[in-house]
């Protein structure tokens, strides 16, 4: 049995993680949340703890007694300063907890979306509380960008929460950077759950490389699959690197994850997510390498053609109903 706590576990990611974990059983699970417990939604095998306070080492230090391994799902907004991750990772030194897994679950560390330029700093810490001596094992998890998003707004679980982030299926449009051929690593979230379930169990120390390839394509490639599917040809909206540098989004489609939001808001909120995600594309932000593949070969992913499909017949059934 492994003890695990889960800060954030009560989130999109973090939910799939929990699920996956509590159908293998054996293993005693705490997601830790900073909302009322009643609130949390959790698969039921799972203990919700509510942590509000991060500033106190002593009682986290306490909570942390016994455990085996911890994973951070922590909103980079909600985390000025990376203080709750850094908190997080002396308390775990002190309680002497085997392994971390910081609060990457995405692409690579240094990217163009500039509410992720935290994780670097994070590493960095990790990096040098072990100069000296190893205190605390760490891993990485990275699974590009997680293909759920793309089945908006039907992905495979009710917990996602998703939105078209640069792809449309209900819409048939997608954004496309310069020519759409830059390769991208797509994962569905459930199979995140799969890999770290894998790692949580086995003994050899973690991977510092940390890439997760559900499948790796291209956005011209997701798009003739989805007509397939569809049977509708999809509009493209071309965008170019040098303008998404200069923070210009030009193309007549701007996805948003809030369509009540005001102009002024989408300019300041949705337009730089948006836009990093686009630009990291071509910047190979999520061409990843294979890692935890390599070192659990026998997991099956879920394709991007298995994931839009079941989009396309999820939507088709609401249709009906």
């Amino acid at each position: 049995m492994v003890n695990v706590v889960i800060v954030g576990g009560a989130g999109s990611v973090g939910h799939n993680v929990v699920e996956e974990l509590v159908s293998r059983g054996g293993h005693d699970i705490a997601v830790w949340t900073r909302k009322n417990p009643s609130e949390a939604v959790v698969p039921p095998g799972a203990r919700v703890v509510q942590v509000t306070d991060y500033t106190d080492h002593a009682a986290l230090v306490s909570m942390l007694q016994g455990v085996n391994a911890v994973l951070a799902f922590i909103n980079p907004m909600t985390d000025p300063g990376n203080r709750t991750q850094k908190a997080l990772i002396d308390a775990c030194i002190a309680a002497k907890v085997r392994r971390y897994a910081p609060s990457e679950w995405a692409g690579k560390t240094k990217s163009s979306i500039k509410m992720y330029a935290h994780k670097a700093e994070v590493l960095d810490y990790l990096e040098e509380v072990n100069k000296k001596k190893k205190v605390l094992e760490y891993g990485i998890f990275q699974p590009g960008l997680l293909s759920d998003y793309f089945a908006a707004p039907f992905p495979p679980s009710q917990h996602m929460n998703t939105f078209p982030l640069l792809f449309d299926l209900l819409g048939a449009r997608a954004v496309i950077v310069e020519d759409g051929q830059a390769p991208m690593s797509l994962t569905a979230a459930s199979d995140v759950g799969v890999v770290v379930a894998h790692a949580i169990e086995s003994n050899e120390p973690w991977s510092l490389q940390g890439g997760i390839v559900g499948e790796k394509t291209n956005m011209l490639k997701v798009v003739e699959t989805a007509e397939k599917i569809t049977g509708k040809k999809f509009e493209l909206h071309y965008v170019k690197a040098t303008d998404l540098r200069a923070g210009e989004w030009k193309a007549k489609w701007q996805p948003t994850f809030d369509e009540t939001l005001p102009p002024e808001k989408v300019k300041e909120m949705v337009v730089p997510f948006v836009s990093g995600w686009a630009l990291g594309i071509w910047d190979g932000l999520i061409d990843l390498e294979p890692d935890w593949n390599r070192r659990f070969p026998n997991i099956k992913f879920v394709s991007v053609e298995e994931m839009l499909r079941g989009a396309w017949e999820r939507a088709k059934a609401a249709n009906k109903a």
